[in-house]
């Protein structure tokens, strides 16, 4: 039989030639399942429709819930048409017992003159037919047609098909036929599934971080599913079958091509035949593998690797060993399968990031976002969350595009943003979740009109912040609960530490995140300042889009994981943490607090080990190695200075009395100066490259009074907090506290809190105090 003869409704299954029949003869019949129909067909009944539906339920449409229209072709409407069901286990299966019974009465309803049942016990039609010759099965059908009962006779119970197949049966998983059967001995097998599944691998989806153990760990499988068509064996992968679901192979073989007329048996014992068979069969080969839901380092059988949804990359590249499972936002975050990269390939895709960075015109730029990007990526954990800030328009979100390409195509400058802080709290709370030791970048951190939105970006930036420095144990607990003991509690529900990088016009000042503002790196695109050195963003999206970020990131990792198999994890570690230790001390001259130098020397830090990648490439030279170093510490030295010493959280009020002594002191130990009226400003003779560090300070001018004015010294609130946060005790203080303490002895012009003064030919508002009280003692001399 031609398979073009065929004319398939949705679950109505005859031939042209059948369907013409119907019309001229009285004898019709029906039969369930695809093989079982087609059997019948081929027995070649004279005198006979042969009809059939895939299953015993499915006269009846799964959409419009009605009986097929279908049906109604195979009776004639003089009512002379008599119905044969073969529809299988009416005698020891009350479900399908139930189908032949509803069947029968709406084929009555329609026009048939009678309908008979074939009794098969527990076995199919194909069953049947396929114990006899081919030269016997005409005969055969024709006399199970002619025997048919006119009753179906009692519904069997429910309980008695349980007992129909007792537990120790072991069915066959028949790979090469592509069926999976019952064998009885000398008789034909009992076919139960009209394709044979087998495990290809076999997944416990951990999350590791809470649960260890694996305790309540979920299996998921990868079976392999075989099925014989006309025209030939057809074999088909189905991945992420839960492992409740082996049970309910109509589940699983719906998502193979032409699965959905697949026959699977209707016996209740069949769903854990199925299952028993899988589980069995050439179980020895199966392989075994932890999913995380996550991403990160992990152990596996003693091999250090990192974990995506593309496997488990090691100092041997890419495996699937384990791999992560995450939230669907970001299941397109995947290491690159680096099989065929050659060393050029590799230098190629690491020269292409140093291309990037270069297109930037700040060294900080692409330093701050990639020091912690690279700890994190190198195992090191988190410490630091660079905050871009810059007006609309400045390039900002393409910048950091540049930055995320590197963990995926999908977020670089062609694609999208990754995430932006618009929605509930919690929602942004749990941005980044299971991206351990990747990164996660939000966009549009801004203030919002409103009152309440403000509100609501403060609890979100502070939750993001602290994950950010802190890790997954830093963020927002809520009510969970306790899957062994049932018990309601407070917890984290992820507890992955990814690298947190923040977008927005302005930099959350101290009265908005309080002490979590000194966790920020900030990277401040000031207005009017271009940040590609080409003039536009057209090289650097061309070298971010190039598909190659993914494969530098990729090609790192894989070279840590080579550096870990050699000096060990812990060693590894140790070596890299000395380093950042090293930084913080080269930091420690600066008037900031002890966390700001921290997160400044992580961003260092960070970037060593990049250098030292590329000095492994032979990308850099020693040389060259120095000249980036010696930038990025640069770098960092002035926006650690900056970051410290500007708008920190405000402490007690302090007097203007106590003030004046701590200028005075630092004017006396030589860490400040004063300039003489109309003296050249001193200049740091080595160029801006090192003249933040410069430790004596200007902080303000002698000017002399003109008329009855007297003399006095006019400094800016901003160079006095300078000098003033060198000291422990005014480290937090702000320009707007200094101006508010010098009020009372300060000279101002009228109707004003300061007094502009014409320093350097510039007009500038100053806060004047009379010289005799900054220096009274010289005063009294004169």
């Amino acid at each position: 039989m031609e398979s073009a003869e065929l004319a398939t409704a949705a679950s109505v299954l005859i031939t042209e030639g059948h369907k013409v029949l119907a019309a001229h003869v009285e004898t019709v019949l029906i039969v369930a399942g695809a093989t079982s129909w087609e059997m019948a067909v081929e027995a070649n009944v004279v005198g006979t429709v042969i009809a059939g539906i895939q299953s015993p339920a499915e006269w009846v449409s799964q959409v419009t819930k009605a009986p097929h229209r279908e049906l109604e072709v195979l009776v004639r409407r003089d009512r002379k048409s008599n119905v044969v069901l073969a529809l299988g286990a009416t005698e020891t299966d009350s479900e399908v017992f139930d189908q032949a019974k509803a069947l029968a009465a709406h084929l009555l309803r329609i026009g048939a003159a009678s309908v008979k049942f074939i009794k098969l016990d527990f076995f199919t039609l194909d069953a049947m037919l396929a114990s006899r010759p081919e030269s016997e099965q005409g005969p055969y059908l024709e006399a199970l047609i002619a025997d048919a009962a006119d009753k179906l006779g009692a519904r069997p119970k429910a309980t008695v098909a349980e007992k129909v197949a007792p537990a120790s049966i072991a069915p066959t998983v028949d790979t090469e036929m592509g069926r999976t059967y019952i064998p009885r001995g000398d008789a034909p097998p009992l076919v139960i599934m009209e394709a044979a599944a087998r495990r290809l691998r076999t997944h416990s989806v951990i999350d590791d971080l809470r649960d260890p153990r694996g305790i309540n760990a979920e299996f998921t499988h990868d079976l392999e599913i075989s099925v014989m068509t006309a025209s030939g064996l057809g074999v088909y992968e189905v991945p992420g079958v839960r492992d409740a679901d082996l049970v309910l192979p109509r589940k699983w073989l719906n998502r193979i091509p032409q699965g959905t007329s697949i026959v699977v048996a209707t016996d209740a014992w069949i769903g854990k035949a199925i299952d028993a068979s899988i589980r069995a069969h050439r179980a020895d080969e199966v392989i075994e593998s932890p999913v995380l839901k996550r991403t990160g380092w992990k152990q596996v059988d003693g091999t250090w690797g990192f974990l995506t949804t593309s496997g488990f990359m090691t100092s041997q590249g890419l495996t699937n060993r384990a791999h992560s499972q995450l939230a669907t936002a970001y299941n397109m975050i995947a290491l690159n399968d680096l099989s065929g990269l050659t060393i050029d390939d590799e230098r190629a895709a690491a020269a292409n990031t140093q291309a990037i960075a270069a297109e930037l015109t700040d060294t900080n730029f692409w330093a701050g976002v990639w020091g912690p990007t690279i700890w994190s990526a190198a195992g090191m954990g988190v410490g630091a969350v660079p905050f871009v800030a810059g007006h609309h328009g400045c390039g900002k979100t393409t910048m950091v595009q540049g930055l995320t390409a590197h963990i995926s195509a999908a977020f670089a400058p062609s694609g999208k943003p990754m995430g932006i802080i618009d929605g509930s709290v919690p929602n942004v709370g749990r941005m980044g979740a299971g991206l351990d030791g990747l990164i996660v970048a939000i966009d549009d951190s801004r203030k919002r009109t409103s009152t309440h939105g403000n509100e609501d970006q403060e609890k979100a930036l502070e939750r993001l912040v602290r994950a950010g420095y802190g890790g997954g144990s830093a963020r927002h607990s809520v009510s969970m609960k306790n899957t062994q003991t049932g018990e309601w509690e407070l917890g984290v529900p992820d507890l992955s530490s990814p690298t947190v990088v923040m977008v927005g016009e302005q930099i959350p000042d101290a009265e908005e995140l309080d002490s979590s503002r000194e966790r920020l790196y900030p990277i401040v695109i000031e207005p009017g300042f271009n940040i590609f050195r080409s003039g536009n963003s057209e090289v650097y999206e061309s070298l971010a889009n190039s598909g190659l970020p993914a494969i530098a990131l990729a090609a790192f990792i894989r070279w840590v994981a080579a550096r870990i198999e050699e000096e060990g994890m812990d060693a590894w570690r140790a070596r890299w943490a000395k380093s950042r230790v090293a930084a913080i001390a080269l930091l420690e001259d600066l008037p900031v607090s002890r966390r700001v130098r921290e997160v400044a020397a992580l961003v260092t830090a960070g970037n060593l080990i990049w250098f030292e990648y590329l000095r492994h490439l032979a990308v850099i030279t020693v040389e060259e190695q120095k000249v980036l170093v010696l930038a990025v510490h640069h770098a960092v030295r002035k926006t650690a200075l900056f970051h410290g010493t500007t708008n920190v959280t405000r402490g007690e009020k302090p007097s203007w009395e106590s003030l004046l002594d701590a200028l005075r002191a630092a004017v006396a130990g030589s860490q400040a100066y004063v300039q003489i009226d109309k003296a050249a400003p001193i200049k740091d003779t080595e160029g801006l490259v090192i003249a933040f560090d410069e430790r004596k300070k200007l902080l303000g001018v002698r000017r002399a009074g003109r008329g009855d004015n007297v003399e006095f010294l006019a400094f800016q609130a901003r160079d006095a907090a300078a000098i003033l946060r060198m000291e422990p005790r005014y480290r937090t203080i702000t320009d707007q506290a200094i101006i508010t303490a010098f009020a009372p002895v300060a000279i101002v012009d009228s109707g004003h809190k300061q007094k502009v003064v014409r320093i350097n030919s510039l007009n500038v508002k100053c806060i004047a105090v009379p010289w005799s009280t900054f220096a009274p003692t010289e005063t009294e001399g004169e």
